[in-house]
């Protein structure tokens, strides 16, 4: 049985946890949490045509959990937060999570903004591995992730595989675009556009994948302005990302376009321009083609 609340604003006062235990839908409705959200094993939130707004007074705000055996679907919703104080969301493994048509903006603290480490060093030498607070991290494979605007996060990480990652945009990121970690393979990322990273004195990415990945399709994306356009396992420990077929991306007003360390993988049909240094940069790598790509570098 779902409990649907007819549209108004909901304000939860004091700072209250909103915890979700059953089928809850709110259908165009405005709430302010002043909390945390905690959708448990069993309990199932949608938002359909809704605002979803964590009213953070802290740099290291509230957040959003869908622990294992939840359900998060938002269609047609925003979810947002001050600009300059971040919340964050994470989707456990084994829950259900649908993203369609939708906003999130402003999530994540995890930056490296204040750290000296993570100054632009190039190639990519660091590496964080930590997880919580990111902005938005995924441990189970997303039934939909479609369509949507993703704008001021500090990184959207998958842990999980078998992802189909399609028709979004994403602007204004603070570290990494589209970020999958070692645990996540067989995805597919395709037609979107990721554009516009905070800062250019400093590692940014727009796909990037962890050391270790495999069978990995990148295709149709545009990528504008950033540091990094799309990097491969040139981190510790640098084990090569194998079977990735990477063709069709257009990569513009970039430091590098792509680096990568691969092996039985296929890279085609690429169009490079404006980069202030490599288009192609491929180290310690096995078996791989490239053919018919396009590379204009910045004139000096």
């Amino acid at each position: 049985m779902f409990n649907i609340l007819t549209p108004h604003s909901l304000n939860i006062k004091g700072n209250e946890d909103l915890i979700i235990s059953g089928n809850v839908v709110y259908i165009s409705k405005n709430i302010t949490l002043n909390g945390n959200l905690i959708i448990l094993k069993g309990g199932s939130l949608t938002l359909i045509n809704s605002t979803l707004y964590f009213n953070n007074i802290e740099k290291q705000g509230y957040y959003l959990k869908v622990m294992p055996g939840g359900t998060l679907i938002v269609n047609s919703s925003i979810i947002t937060g001050p600009k300059d104080k971040f919340y964050t969301i994470f989707i456990h493994h084994n829950t259900t999570f649908i993203l369609y048509n939708s906003t999130i903006k402003n999530a994540g603290w995890k930056d490296q903004s204040n750290n000296g480490k993570y100054l632009w060093i190039g190639p990519a030498y660091t590496n964080d591995y930590s997880t919580f607070g990111h902005g938005l991290e995924i441990n189970t494979t997303v039934t939909l992730f479609r369509n949507n605007i993703l704008e001021n996060i500090a990184s959207i990480r998958f842990y999980s595989s078998n992802n189909i990652i399609e028709d979004n945009h994403i602007k204004n990121f603070r570290h990494e675009g589209l970020a999958f970690m070692p645990t996540s393979n067989n995805n597919t990322i395709r037609n979107n556009i990721i554009i516009n990273a905070s800062s250019l004195k400093r590692e940014t990415y727009r796909i990037r994948f962890y050391p270790g990945n495999k069978n990995q399709k990148i295709y149709n994306n545009i990528i504008r302005r950033t540091v990094i356009g799309i990097a491969v396992s040139l981190i510790p420990p640098w084990t090569t990302g194998e079977n990735f077929d990477i063709y069709n991306n257009s990569i513009s007003e970039v430091f590098n376009a792509l680096l990568a360390r691969l092996k039985n993988s296929r890279i085609h049909d690429e169009n490079y321009t404006l980069m202030a240094s490599q288009g192609i940069l491929i180290a310690a790598s096995q078996n791989v083609i490239i053919e018919i790509w396009i590379q204009h570098t910045l004139k000096k």
